[in-house]
């Protein structure tokens, strides 16, 4: 199957496993530690139903918000995620890009696969990054202040 073809996620999920390496997919379809968030957040979710209602004129409708002084499309951000360059060819860039043509948020990881510079200059103009505090202050600071 190809991923156009994928209807669910547990269709991708199964393109993933298949295509990845072994420790590829594990990264990203593991959690942390014994996992236990991660099957909290999958039963959580799983309780979600939407709850159509037919009838309705929705052609003037609007789910934008203002988060943090910059207004989005829809209330969704797309959270970092480390490495993403593994998974997909400039990952981090395909997902900004994305973002920015959807009118959505995106946080950038410390640890992509490529610079802030390349993220802002060839994928999203307006995003967050994720800055995970080194045990080297100045490295985390430089990276800051470079940045702002």
């Amino acid at each position: 199957m190809h991923y156009s073809e994928a209807v669910t996620i547990a269709d991708l999920r199964e393109i993933a496993r298949k295509k990845l390496p072994r420790s590829v997919f594990g990264f990203l379809d593991g959690g942390a530690h014994d996992e236990r968030t991660l099957r909290d957040n999958e039963d959580d979710f799983g309780r979600l139903r939407f709850a159509p209602r037919f009838m309705i004129d929705v052609s003037q409708r609007s789910q934008s918000v203002t988060v943090l002084g910059d207004t989005f499309k829809s209330p969704m951000i797309l959270g970092p995620t480390g490495l993403a360059g593994v998974f997909w060819p400039d990952g981090d860039i395909a997902v900004a890009r994305a973002s920015e043509k959807t009118g959505i948020g995106f946080c950038q990881s410390t640890n992509s696969n490529c610079s802030i510079e390349q993220v802002a200059s060839r994928g999203h103009k307006h995003f967050w990054f994720q800055l995970y505090v080194q045990k080297d202050r100045g490295f985390s600071r430089s990276i800051g202040r470079a940045h702002v």
